[in-house]
């Protein structure tokens, strides 16, 4: 295993250190990151609020007393968040033309 975590997008050579994120996370670099679609950047860090937010009251009232709602709200945001972090490899995994498709229809004259 390497000490690296890669950026998400194929031919992207960016990386940053694994031992500061838990085994399995991906990354997309800052370049990248500007290129993702700014409903799904803006969904992304609504969820990143709303789960910290509630993490947040969790800590202060304490893990004893979080209620069953609380613990239903962390689980469904985690889902939430993950598929919209689905959405996201999917733009970078499935763009809706190959890459230098543009090229080769100028080359053919098209």
């Amino acid at each position: 295993m390497t000490d690296r975590i890669t950026c998400l997008v194929p031919g992207c050579r960016r990386t940053v250190p694994a031992d500061q994120y838990p085994e399995g996370y991906e990354i997309v670099c800052r370049d990248h990151w500007r290129l993702v679609p700014s409903s799904l950047r803006h969904r992304y860090h609504q969820l990143r609020r709303r789960r910290r937010k509630i993490q947040r009251l969790a800590q202060k009232v304490g893990a004893d007393l979080v209620q069953e709602r609380t613990q239903h709200a962390l689980i469904t945001l985690e889902q939430l968040q993950m598929r919209n972090w689905q959405e996201i490899r999917y733009y970078f995994l499935h763009p809706d033309e190959p890459e230098g498709l543009d090229r080769f229809l100028e080359e053919a004259g098209f």
